[in-house]
């Protein structure tokens, strides 16, 4: 949490760190000429006299938010014709009801949002579930 918090609002920079921060300047100078971005999901992303951590955090809120997105319709496309629901989005969570006879669909939902991205790397997802959403409960 003390780097992501670092990354996110601190100037402080280690050597460990030290592409992101690069990452995060170099996207902070192409806002500052262009007063946009495009994001690596073909949005551009337009920004005004923001510091630079606020821009950094924007792009990469705005960027999961495409994300979960582009997963989720991927999901309802595979999902098409079938009993199991997408019910809603929550940040970088998707929410599904899924009867009891589909259950093996979890396996290609959870293919699709840890490889199916533009980065071209694994997002490691957590899977819960139960009947209600206080009764959820990690899934291996």
């Amino acid at each position: 949490k003390l780097r992501f918090f670092q990354v996110m609002f601190g100037e402080k920079q280690s050597r460990e760190l030290r592409p992101i921060f690069d990452l995060r300047k170099q996207i902070f100078e192409e806002i500052s000429t262009k007063g946009k971005i495009i994001s690596p999901f073909g949005r551009p992303i337009f920004f005004s006299d923001d510091p630079e951590n606020v821009v950094f955090r924007n792009f990469i809120t705005t960027c999961e938010a495409d994300f979960v997105y582009r997963a989720g319709v991927k999901i309802d496309q595979l999902l098409s014709g079938k009993k199991p629901k997408i019910r809603w989005f929550f940040h970088d969570a998707i929410m599904f009801e899924i009867h009891q006879s589909e259950t093996e669909l979890i396996k290609k939902i959870k293919n699709i949002m840890e490889n199916d991205n533009v980065f071209n790397i694994r997002f490691p997802v957590k899977i819960s579930q139960g009947k209600t959403f206080g009764d959820l409960k990690s899934l291996q």
